[in-house]
C-alpha cells in the first residue's frame, strides 16, 4: 500500500512539473513573441524623434551703427605650446581709407572760391575757410564729389545765422543741405532755384532741433560729419550720432559743399580740417 502512494505521489509530482513548464513557456512567448495588445496600442501613439534638430536662433541685441566686431576662431591645439619671450608680429598691413579730399586750409591754394562784394565775401583767413553774408540772405559753392558712398567731415563754426554742408546736388538748381545753428540747434533744408531767376525756394525738411551733441557757443567748432551708404544718410557731430536721411527718388548729381544762410542778411562762419572718404561699394 505503501509503494503504490509512493508510486500516485511521483506520477503527481511529474504532472505538476510539466503543468509549470507549459505555463512558464506560455508566458515567455507572449512576452517575447509581440506582447499584449494592450502594450502596444499604449506606444502607438508616441511621437517619432527627429534624427537632427535645427535651432534658428533671434538676435536681440541692436548692432552699434558703424562698428563691426569680428571673432577670431580658436583652434585646439595638438601639443602644448611652448612658452616663449618673442611677441607675435602680423605681415598684414592695416587697410589705408581711400581719401578723395583733405584739406586744414593753411594755404589759400585750396581751390574753394575767393572773393568779395558788397553783400557777401569768401577766402582763406587765419587758415580757415570762411564765408560772410553782408547783405544777402545765403551764399555756397559745391565742387564735384567723386565717389557714391563716401564719409565727409568738416569742423564748422558759426558766430552768426546758419552754416554747414551740401549733400545733394540735383539739376538745374536744387540741393540738400544740413546747417548748424550757433545755439546747439541744426535743421536739413531743401533749396529749389530756377535757371533763369534769382530765385529759391526753400523747403524745410527738419525744422530747428536742439541736439546735446552741439557746442552751444557762438564760434565753437563742431565737427559735422556725413556719411553716404546706398540710400541711406547719416549726419554725426562730434562723433555722436545726430540724425539720418533717405535720399529722396530721383537723378541727384555727386556734390558737396560749404553753405552759410542768414534771414536777416548777416551771416558769418568758419570751415576747417576738411576730409573726405571713399567708403565701400564706391
Amino acid at each position: 500500500m505503501r509503494l503504490k502512494n509512493s508510486r500516485w505521489l511521483q506520477l503527481a509530482l511529474v504532472g505538476l512539473t510539466i503543468v509549470c513548464a507549459l505555463a512558464v513557456g506560455y508566458l515567455t512567448g507572449a512576452l517575447v513573441g509581440g506582447g499584449s495588445p494592450s502594450r502596444t496600442q499604449a506606444y502607438a501613439n508616441l511621437p517619432t524623434i527627429d534624427a537632427a534638430v535645427t535651432v534658428e536662433a533671434n538676435a536681440t541685441d541692436e548692432a552699434t551703427p558703424g562698428v563691426t566686431a569680428t571673432v577670431e576662431p580658436t583652434a585646439a591645439p595638438t601639443e602644448a605650446p611652448t612658452p616663449t619671450t618673442e611677441q607675435p608680429t602680423s605681415s598684414a598691413a592695416p587697410a589705408q581709407p581711400d581719401t578723395f579730399i583733405e584739406d586744414s586750409f593753411d594755404t589759400a591754394a585750396h581751390g574753394w572760391p575767393s572773393g568779395e562784394t558788397e553783400t557777401w565775401s569768401a577766402g582763406v583767413v587765419d587758415q580757415r575757410y570762411q564765408l560772410r553774408l553782408n547783405g544777402q540772405t545765403s551764399i555756397g559753392f559745391t565742387t564735384p564729389l567723386p565717389a557714391e558712398n563716401y564719409r565727409l567731415g568738416v569742423d564748422v563754426a558759426v558766430e552768426q545765422g546758419g552754416a554747414g554742408l551740401v549733400f545733394l546736388f540735383a539739376e538745374p538748381a536744387t540741393s540738400y543741405r544740413i546747417i548748424l545753428s550757433p545755439d546747439g540747434g541744426y535743421a536739413i533744408e531743401r533749396q529749389e532755384g530756377s535757371a533763369t531767376t534769382e530765385e529759391n525756394v526753400v523747403t524745410r525738411i527738419v525744422d530747428w532741433t536742439d541736439s546735446a551733441a552741439l557746442q552751444d557757443t557762438p564760434g565753437a567748432a563742431n565737427r559735422l560729419t556725413i556719411e553716404r551708404q546706398g540710400q541711406a544718410i547719416r549726419f554725426i557731430v562730434n562723433d555722436q550720432p545726430l540724425t539720418e536721411f533717405a535720399v529722396p527718388p530721383g537723378p541727384f548729381v555727386n556734390r558737396y559743399g560749404f553753405v552759410l544762410t542768414s534771414r536777416s542778411g548777416q551771416g558769418f562762419a568758419t570751415f576747417d580740417n576738411l576730409r573726405g572718404e571713399r567708403l565701400p561699394g564706391s
